[in-house]
Parts: structure tokens; sequence; C-alpha cells
């Protein structure tokens, strides 16, 4: 087996598999889901990129740092009214994006052919903040509003590899799958949990558990989309529009709990598969 499947996938798919078990016999609490999320994200980015430096210099380095204050923000933001975390993390996003950006953004020069970025942090921060989270069905509070955060992150995040790997950024195309198996691991075993009747999720999103998976997403297509070689617009721009889909997603009435997270999952792949054949067209232009 390739080496690059095992650090990519099998190990982040791995980390999230055992997240979720050391969560079932864990009380079930909201800071001790965010303290083990937390440290998911940050290890999927040392297994990727290392430990970076400090001060950092490159902006893979400083990425790292990032990815740690999304993590230590999540539950201050947690605390706080909808509006004022959509506030904070669309301004956090736009510093991210300038301090990323480093010495590409530092020239005015760059800022015309780079406008396109605009829309980005602010989209994604409505969606780390959970902005259009929709009011959950009597009796589905617990289960909606648990996966339509992860499910939305997931999903954006394997479309965000597959936009970077077109776009030729191979580096940020791991990270981004190596998150996305991660999360995937950790759902794995929740719903498996659900599945077989055991109780479901213990707590509501956007909670911080969920905002640190998705301010770690968040950094990682920002940084991509500053430094894939051949970015797809409006590819990187249907990708921002997946979590709030995720979240926004109305569910008929009666569905089952068990195809519930169907319904979150294929509202995000929606904007993914248009964000993908954007960049398939842009890359063959």
């Amino acid at each position: 087996m390739s080496p690059l499947i095992v650090s990519t996938v099998l190990v982040p798919l791995g980390l999230g598999l055992c997240a979720g078990l050391v969560l079932l016999i864990l009380p079930p609490r909201r800071l001790v889901w965010w303290a083990i999320a937390g440290l998911l994200a940050i290890l999927v980015y040392v297994n990727s990129e290392g430990v970076p430096p400090f001060p950092p210099i490159a902006s893979k380095q400083r990425l790292g740092y990032v990815i740690a204050l999304a993590v230590l923000l999540a539950p201050l933001m947690s605390l706080t009214s909808r509006w004022i975390a959509a506030a904070v993390y669309v301004a956090l996003s736009f510093i991210a994006l300038y301090w990323l950006g480093g010495a590409r953004l530092a020239s005015p020069a760059n800022w015309a052919p780079l406008a396109w970025l605009t829309p980005l942090p602010a989209l994604f921060g409505l969606a780390t903040a959970g902005f259009a989270g929709r009011a959950a069905q009597a009796g589905t509070a617990h289960t909606d509003a648990f996966y339509r955060f992860r499910l939305g992150t997931l999903v954006t995040a394997i479309g965000a590899s597959i936009l970077t790997l077109i776009g030729g950024f191979v580096g940020m195309a791991q990270l981004a799958g190596g998150l996305a198996a991660a999360t995937g691991g950790l759902l794995i075993v929740t719903y498996s949990k659900s599945i077989l009747g055991r109780s479901g999720p213990p707590e509501l999103g956007p909670d911080a558990a969920a905002r640190a998976l998705s301010g770690t997403l968040t950094a990682i297509v920002l940084i991509s989309a500053l430094f894939t070689p051949t970015p797809s617009p409006l590819g990187f721009f249907l990708l921002a529009l997946a979590p709030l889909a995720a979240q926004r997603v109305p569910v008929p009435a009666g569905l089952p709990a068990w195809a519930r997270p169907f319904v979150f999952g294929l509202a995000a792949a929606i904007p993914v598969i248009g964000a993908v054949i954007a960049a398939l067209l842009s890359s063959a232009g």
C-alpha cells in the first residue's frame, strides 16, 4: 500500500476512530468532546506538516498556529450568541487570510488578482459560527444539530482536497483529505452507536467541538485558495456554500432518525460536486 495513502487517509481515519471510541467511555460533556475534537484537528495537522517552529515563517507553519487558535477559541464562542460568533469568526477569518498570505498579500500588486478570495472568509466564518443553522424539529435537536455541522465539515473537506489536488497544491490536498478522514472516523463511531440503539450525540451544535473542526477546515481552505497554482475561483466559491447548505437544508417530516444525516450530507455534496466540475473545466481550459 502506498505510504501516501497510509499517511493521508489511514492514519487520520484511525485517529478519528480512536477519538470516537474514547468518547464512548468518557463523560458526555461538551468540553470533553471539544478537547477530543481539538486534539484530533491538531494531530491531523502535525501528521501532515510536522510540529511548526516558533516563530513561524512559512505560511504552512503559520497554518498550525491558526488551527490551534481556532481550537482554543471554539469554547469561548460557544458561550456567545450566534450573531456575535458570526462577527468574530468572519473578522478573524479575514485576519487569518492576510496573515497566511504573508508576502503575497503584503504586495498591493497582488490584491487585484486575488480579489476573488474576498467572499471566502465571510462565508466560511458564517459557516463556522453556525449562522445558517435551522431550528430542529421536535425530538431531533440532538442528532440534527450534531450531524448538520460535522457532515458539512466532512463533505466540504473532501471537496477541498479534490479542488486543491486539481489545482496542483498536493500538500494541502493531503491535509484536507486527512481532516475529512479523521472527521469521518469520528462520525462512523457516533453514527454506529446511534444505529445500534444506544444514546445519540450528547450535545447540540454548533458546539465547541463542531467549531474546532470547522475552524480548522476554514484555515485549510483559505491557505489552499491562496497558494493553489491554478485555482478555480468559482469552485472555491461553490465549496464555501457546502457547509451552509448542510446547516440550512430542511428535512422531510417523518424521515427516520437513521436517514436524516444522509440529507445533510447530500445537501453539502451538491455544491461540492458543482465545485469539482468547475475546477475540472477551469483546469481543462
